[in-house]
């Protein structure tokens, strides 16, 4: 359950509605976390700039990586709103399959990616660790797949993927239920032993 409630659809404002509806243009439904949003338009258009920007084709960067990316870095965040809508989006749109979903945890080695997407995924995966660890070898393994301008958008995807995914797990956005048939990935804390937090 969702720690603000949504604004009633009557109460939106333009920002909001032209949102909700691009929303329910992709998905085929609303998102609780537009009706969240639109208590603050000035913040929902700033996140609607992004969101337009990696869906047009002034992007450089294949689609299907950004979304791997997307996915990957809410795994480890933990976010099951993004794992859910980010598992559909992989593979209704870009053709990954079950067991690919399930080798994001580990993609090197797995045989289930190209060299390009698993460079893509562990500087995912190392740009969400706290603190980051990006390390000059991991980037430049990035840059012998990717120019200067797609590693610019590598890492934005990135860092607005941590952003949207560390922002619905606070507002308490959940599931909603867009990936079927088993096809969801799992958060990387349901596969591993979680190190122990300090207290003092």
């Amino acid at each position: 359950m969702p720690r603000l409630s949504p604004l009633p659809r009557s109460k939106f404002g333009l920002t909001a509605h032209l949102t909700d509806l691009a929303v329910r243009r992709i998905m085929g439904k609303p998102i609780e976390g537009t009706a969240i949003m639109a208590r603050d338009p000035a913040m929902l258009r700033a996140g609607g700039a992004m969101e337009r920007y990696f869906l047009s084709r002034r992007r450089k960067t294949p689609h299907r990586i950004l979304e791997l990316v997307t996915l990957r870095a809410a795994m480890d965040v933990g976010c099951s709103f993004c794992i859910d809508i980010g598992s559909h989006m992989v593979v209704s749109k870009h053709g990954v399959t079950p067991e690919q979903l399930r080798g994001l945890h580990a993609p090197a080695g797995s045989g289930l990616f190209t060299p390009a997407e698993v460079a893509a995924l562990d500087l995912a995966a190392a740009m969400t660790m706290t603190p980051p660890t990006v390390t000059d070898e991991l980037w430049a393994r990035c840059a012998e797949h990717f120019d200067e301008r797609q590693l610019i958008e590598l890492t934005s995807m990135i860092g607005w993927e941590n952003f949207r995914a560390r922002v619905n797990h606070a507002l308490g956005v959940e599931s909603h239920g867009f990936a079927t048939d088993g096809a969801c990935a799992m958060a990387t804390s349901a596969t591993e032993t979680p190190e122990p937090v300090a207290t003092s």
